[in-house]
């Protein structure tokens, strides 16, 4: 599940979602993102609404594995949940 692109412009994006997509071919995971990939960054979200987000995802994908930042990345982002 990827959140947002993280990139500022179209351009970017388009490479950003291609190269995720890509990932997850070789990787053989499905990848899925947040509202069609309608997020840039994630501080456009309600934090009320990404823990539902996440809650809903989780709860409908039974994950095995999950895959997150570590306990002591600086990016601020990351820090938030």
């Amino acid at each position: 599940l990827n959140v947002t692109s993280s990139e500022t412009s179209q351009d970017k994006v388009k490479r950003r979602q291609k190269a995720a997509h890509e990932s997850s071919r070789l990787l053989r995971y499905e990848l899925r993102w947040v509202e069609d990939g309608k997020y840039a960054q994630v501080e456009e979200i309600p934090v009320y609404k990404l823990v539902s987000i996440l809650d809903r995802e989780v709860m409908t994908f039974n994950p095995t594995h999950v895959f997150c930042h570590w306990e002591n990345d600086s990016h601020e982002d990351h820090c938030l949940l």
